[in-house]
């Protein structure tokens, strides 16, 4: 058993046992939106990263073409990988939370 020390509103410290389970089912959903967290922040990052890339070419599209030989949206498959990478980690680690709560 776990015991966890609790203060209530009127100062008095109480005791209260939790079990392992409540503990463990705790644990997961914090995971589990620790991982929306960051599946969210990366999708974010990736559409601002295209959107900021798609602005250079626009606003300098003359010199872009001029200087690199591949296409404008070559630099963002990079970001789109990154984001597939992780977006496949994380809905694994949540399969694997959702079987382990059943």
């Amino acid at each position: 058993m776990r015991y966890i020390k609790l203060i209530n509103y009127s100062g008095v410290a109480g005791d209260f046992v939790k079990s392992g389970f409540e503990v463990v089912k705790a644990f997961m959903k914090k995971l589990n939106t620790f991982l929306n967290v960051l599946m969210g922040s990366f999708f974010g990052v990736f559409i601002g990263d295209l959107i900021a890339k798609y602005k250079i070419y626009q606003q300098f599209h003359e010199i872009y073409d001029a200087t690199n030989s591949a296409p404008w949206y070559y630099g963002v498959l990079s970001s789109l990988i990154l984001f597939i990478a992780v977006v496949i980690v994380c809905v694994i680690i949540k399969l694997i939370i959702r079987n382990k709560a059943k």
